[in-house]
């Protein structure tokens, strides 16, 4: 009984030699038939992306009455993606492409079935595609497919070969990773940035492009690593094609609207060695509308340079007393002490300033910030001119002769001696002002986001005016009679001094 299991599986083995050497001669038979019509294929296909038009029916001729072609066309907008006819692949490719070339590579030829009389074996292998719009001339970045052929022929063979081998049908291989691609756009990275969109990186290549499958990925999605707040990636599709889209790195201005209030301001400070009973207090407020142009980034920090329009109103105010006395000669030529006493004494001065102020700022990010913050640091100069200028005064004057007549004698009612009520309303002066200014200031400060491109900005700010309001006057005498005043601003030298507190709503400009 062992033996007859012994001689029964020797002969099963035999058989199966037999048979298996059979079904390899067909299968290098049925993949030789592929071979060929792959070759065919591919030589007729590439020769029709060069618009030879000869190869038209030798293209028809590959295909069976009912084959259908994956349209890989990617300028074609109306069915790509699709399964078409032959004659509808040529059509298009002919209406569209102006081809640069294409590549063919990793052929794989599967095992070959039967199918009632008929042998079928798929072919699979990848294309790359280099596309030129025929229509705008638009170069396409490389794309590439994972496709599969399917080819049936005859089973019966005639002579070494089998028959009427043709293409039923050229679609993707989905197996094999292949991607259905019915919508697209191409990133085009111009100024070679760094691009990412999702897991994926994009870089610039040959072909300047990068074309992406929708809806997988999406043209805002795309965005750059750590990109500095003050920039923005935009992306411009103005082509001939819409789905071309450009990137570029913007650099992003500021527009700013500011007040500033000056609570204890000095400036235009009086001479105390003549007026050491007068005090002197002022203040300022200001408004400014300004734009700042980004020229560079320094590591995460960015600079700006900062033009602006200013109107500032500054106010001095001088209250207090004043007394001085000094050798004179009265209308008959006799000499004499002439006394002033000045007591009750104000004086209100207001200037309205336009001013031009050029400044380098630089934002530097605070990066533990839950919002974004900054620090700002900001320093300049700036022009004035003094739109308007205005004075108010009054004190209460009284004026004395004192004489060497019988040991000393005292005149109050005699010549233009007397008690007198003075102001701007009955004694005619005007300051003498100069027109023009010019000075430093400096801001620190923070910025913080209130929302999307919108900032506020909190400074401490120093402004020095190197201009005194007017000319000094000479031989200074605050009022000599009851028609003469002289403003204790013309014995200033200084320009305006004061430290500020500002608050700047900032807007970030695309």
């Amino acid at each position: 009984m062992r033996t007859l299991k012994l001689i029964i599986l020797l002969l099963l083995i035999l058989v199966s030699d037999f048979a298996h050497s059979q079904s390899v001669d067909e299968i290098r038979r049925i993949k030789t038939v592929a071979l060929e019509v792959f070759d065919n294929y591919v030589a007729t296909i590439s020769l029709l992306y060069q618009n030879e038009s000869y190869e038209e029916d030798r293209f028809f001729d590959l295909f069976s009455s009912e084959a259908k072609v994956y349209n890989d066309i990617i300028p074609d907008s109306t069915s790509l993606g699709k399964m078409i006819a032959p004659f509808e692949y040529y059509s298009v490719l002919n209406k569209t492409v102006k081809n640069y070339k294409t590549e063919f590579r990793r052929l794989r030829l599967s095992f070959p079935t039967e199918e009632g009389e008929k042998w079928i074996i798929n072919c699979s292998f990848d294309q790359t595609f280099y596309y030129i719009n025929g229509k705008n001339n638009l170069k396409y970045p490389e794309w590439r497919l994972n496709k599969v052929i399917r080819i049936s022929m005859d089973k019966r063979r005639t002579g070494a070969s089998y028959g009427n081998a043709k293409i039923e049908k050229v679609d993707i291989d989905r197996e094999n990773g292949g991607e259905v691609l019915s919508d697209y756009f191409i990133v085009q990275n111009v100024d070679s940035l760094i691009l990412r969109i999702k897991t994926l990186s994009l870089s610039k290549d040959d072909y300047e492009g990068k074309l992406l499958p929708s809806p997988r990925y999406k043209p805002q999605d795309i965005n750059i690593p750590s990109l500095n707040y003050f920039q923005s990636l935009i992306s411009e599709n103005k082509q001939s094609d819409s789905r071309f889209y450009r990137y570029h790195l913007v650099n992003r201005d500021l527009f700013s609207a500011s007040l500033k209030i000056a609570p204890v301001a000095k400036g235009f400070n009086i001479d105390n060695a003549l007026l050491p009973d007068v005090n002197q207090s002022a203040f300022a407020l200001g408004g400014k509308a300004g734009y700042g142009f980004q020229i560079s980034r320094i590591k995460k920090s960015t600079l700006f340079l900062n033009l602006g329009l200013d109107i500032d109103f500054y106010k001095n105010k001088l209250d207090g007393q004043w007394n001085t006395s000094y050798s004179d000669v009265d209308s008959d030529g006799d000499r004499y002490l002439r006394k002033i006493s000045i007591s009750s004494y104000k004086e209100n001065t207001s200037v309205l300033s336009l001013n031009v102020p050029i400044a380098l700022e630089c934002l530097i990010p605070l990066e533990k910030a839950q919002k974004p913050m900054f620090i700002t640091v900001e320093g300049g100069f700036y022009a004035g001119y003094r739109l308007a200028i205005s004075q108010s005064f009054s004190f209460d004057a009284k004026y004395t002769g004192v004489y060497d007549y019988f040991g000393g004698v005292e005149f109050d009612h005699y010549y233009d001696y007397g008690d007198f009520k003075m102001s701007d309303s009955n004694v005619d002066y005007s300051l003498q002002a100069k027109k023009f200014d010019f000075g430093i200031l400096l801001n620190v400060g923070v910025v913080r986001e209130l929302a999307k491109d919108k900032l506020i900005k909190i400074t401490l700010g120093y402004q020095q005016g190197f201009q005194a309001l007017s000319d000094q006057a000479s031989d200074y005498c605050l009022t000599k009679n009851n028609k003469h005043y002289i403003s204790p601003i013309e014995t200033a030298t200084k320009g305006l001094t004061n430290f500020n507190i500002g608050v700047s709503f900032v807007k970030i400009l695309k």
